[in-house]
């Protein structure tokens, strides 16, 4: 993977840094990538930014010499010291990250000897500059030794070695964010993969169950995506619904599809499924979401359902959406031991208990969901 030196090291915090030396030290620098871009510029002369990088005539000269300076860096020489077409000594060393050369740290600009005002006065006239301003802008470029211009580049290798360094923390940093991800991306497919073998085995031993599961799966994503959850809840709530019933391949078959009314006994025998789906996926690497939504999924805001009467807050809202779809697609499906009760009965039975039974906002949801969104059940 490709990498710029805008990836690798914080640019803000380097600017300010920069800006630092040069209040201090009248250190000019800059970063320039490989294209000719300024990653930064601290200190940089008017001449250049304000007249010759900001004229799109003259900036072409300026990328030309950019090009030159960076291709003889590519040459492994440690700096180079050049004076651009423009006629000003620029100097600049590589920022090599990795072994790759990324961009260059210039120093600049500078004369090494006074200037000739009349090769600025035809620049001038050339790329069609405010002459007065230019000039002035000319005479602020320092005038320094070869040798102060060694010793400045002597620093800024020194600055290149930090960079270096941030770059290569930073790379490891992006390593270990890639291969974090990959087993993420990894485990995902792990849980999905339980997921669906679960639902598969539910499916061979009762195929009702198996079509009950995937319809309340699809109305309870469609409630929690209308509510706003995040998508990793809505991910949880749809592999949480597709099993959601799986305890029920511990009660007999002739219960389940009993064509008249069940016993008190056997009604009590029903009531232990979200126990018993709760205990097979407890050990499986799911999220903690997943198990705790078996468990409570006919669980009431009242306090009046099972397995424990949990109360209120104590229901968490994966579970609360769960109950009011699975409530919702069992009274509007045909059971064994009743014909199919259609939508209105199933939502007049939710809003009956809206607040009591059931979270209001989920329930508000639901109901809109058939009423003014046009929902319809297709699994």
């Amino acid at each position: 993977m490709e990498y710029r030196i805008q990836d690798l090291i914080d640019i803000g915090l380097f600017q300010e840094l920069l800006d630092r030396l040069n209040d201090a030290f009248c250190l000019t620098t800059a970063i320039v990538d490989n294209e000719s871009n300024v990653i930064t510029a601290s200190g940089w002369q008017d001449v250049c930014m304000k007249f010759h990088r900001a004229n799109k005539d003259s900036e072409f000269i300026c990328k030309k010499s950019d090009r030159y300076i960076t291709e003889h860096l590519q040459e492994a020489d440690p700096f180079v010291i050049y004076k651009c077409l423009h006629g000003l000594v620029d100097a600049a060393t590589p920022i090599i990250v990795e072994g790759k050369h990324l961009a260059n740290f210039f120093i600049g600009q500078a004369f090494l000897e006074k200037p000739d005002i009349d090769f600025f006065k035809k620049q001038a006239e050339k790329y069609g500059y405010d002459e007065e301003k230019f000039l002035e802008a000319v005479s602020k470029v320092p005038v320094i030794s070869e040798e102060e211009l060694q010793n400045r580049l002597g620093f800024i290798r020194s600055m290149t070695e930090i960079l270096a360094k941030m770059g290569h923390e930073r790379l490891k940093q992006i390593e270990l964010l890639n291969e974090l991800q990959k087993k993420n991306r990894e485990l995902s497919n792990s849980v999905e993969q339980s997921i669906y073998a679960l639902s598969k085995a539910s499916e061979i031993r009762d195929r009702y169950t198996a079509g009950h599961q995937k319809r309340v799966r699809q109305l309870a994503c469609a409630i929690a995506s209308d509510m706003g959850l995040a998508p990793e809840t809505i991910n949880n709530i749809s592999l949480g619904a597709l099993v959601h019933d799986i305890g029920k391949i511990y009660i007999p078959s002739d219960i389940l599809n009993k064509p008249g009314q069940i016993t008190d006994l056997e009604y009590e025998l029903i009531k232990e499924h979200p126990k018993h789906g709760y205990d097979i996926v407890k050990d499986i690497n799911l999220p903690w979401q997943i198990p705790v939504m078996i468990y409570q999924h006919h669980e009431r805001l009242d306090g009046s359902g099972y397995p424990e009467g949990i109360k209120g807050d104590g229901i968490i809202i994966e579970s609360r959406i769960l109950s009011v779809a699975e409530v919702v697609e069992a009274m509007s499906s045909h059971r064994p031991y009743r014909p199919n009760l259609g939508i209105d009965a199933a939502l007049n039975e939710i809003r009956a208990g809206r607040g009591t039974k059931f979270d209001s906002e989920v329930v508000d949801a639901c109901v809109g969901l058939f009423t003014e969104k046009g929902f319809a059940f297709t699994e």
